[in-house]
């Protein structure tokens, strides 16, 4: 875990950036966050509300978001009275993104944050992208400094280890949310994306979280990865899983129409199809 005084140093600057942030919108300070619904985004919320600025959530939702973390995304604001627009986008109809390129993000976010800055009116758009971010293979990045998008949490050097601590600290719910990328990333490179793929993966994977849920393992860490109509494999960052629960774990992705489903153990789930 990140030290204490090292978090709190970097809590405050975080609290600099959110302010001269919101400055920018004018008499009211406010800004607009683009909001999945996961721990970096919900965080950036939290703090500026801490702050004492008005937040507008900002959502998208299309065929590549899980439908789980949409529905949570969306109670979630409410259950705090948070202002949310969700905006619906489907990257899937852009030319570039056909055949899932190695800069797939970029295309992606150019056209979602496009969407999300024309929504944001004249309040500064923020995005969660945080320090440990900067560290790994990010195409879409290059889109948001294009676009003017500001990465607060990135600014003030606030990494994931950070944004756990800090939150579980300041009372924010559920610190240790697994990260849950967009669906896209279940694909390698070259494969094609269709609305129907992207649904059986999300199934899959739901099917996996009630096995998981079943036995108190709510957080725990996994993906689907598609190689064909009938074939994924089920990536896992522990390799002590009892053999009940990966029958369990087969079963479900049998059901989920994945008759072939190798459970792989990873070091590292993020950015898979870029090591291999």
């Amino acid at each position: 875990m990140p030290d204490a005084q090292g978090a709190a140093r970097r809590e405050a600057v975080l609290d600099g950036i959110l302010r001269a942030t919101a400055a920018l919108s004018g008499d009211v300070p406010g800004i607009a966050v683009a909001y999945s619904g996961g721990l970096d985004s919900r965080f950036l919320i939290h703090m500026a509300r801490r702050a004492g600025l008005d937040v507008t959530a900002l959502h998208i939702r299309g065929p590549h978001i899980p439908a789980r973390e949409h529905g949570y995304a969306v109670q979630w604001a409410a259950d705090r009275g948070v202002p949310l627009t969700v905006i619906e986008r489907d990257p899937l109809g852009l030319p570039e993104l056909k055949n899932n390129p190695k800069d797939r993000c970029y295309h992606c976010k150019r056209i979602i944050f496009t969407a999300l800055r024309e929504a944001a009116g004249g309040l500064p758009l923020c995005d969660g992208t945080n320090a440990s971010d900067m560290d790994e293979y990010r195409p879409g990045l290059r889109a948001l400094r294009e676009l003017g998008v500001r990465s607060p949490l990135a600014e003030a050097g606030i990494g994931k280890r950070d944004i756990r601590a800090i939150a579980a600290a300041t009372g924010m719910e559920d610190p240790d949310q697994a990260a849950q990328p967009c669906l896209l990333t279940r694909f390698g490179y070259g494969a094609e994306l269709t609305p129907g793929r992207l649904a059986a993966v999300d199934a899959a994977e739901e099917a996996v979280r009630r096995v998981f849920a079943a036995r108190g393992l709510d957080n725990e860490p996994f993906r689907v990865r598609y190689e064909d109509a009938r074939t994924a494999a089920l990536h896992v960052t522990r390799g002590d899983l009892p053999p009940e629960v990966l029958a369990a774990l087969a079963d479900a992705l049998a059901g989920a129409g994945f008759s072939g489903a190798p459970v792989r153990v990873m070091d590292s789930l993020s950015g898979y199809f870029d090591r291999v």
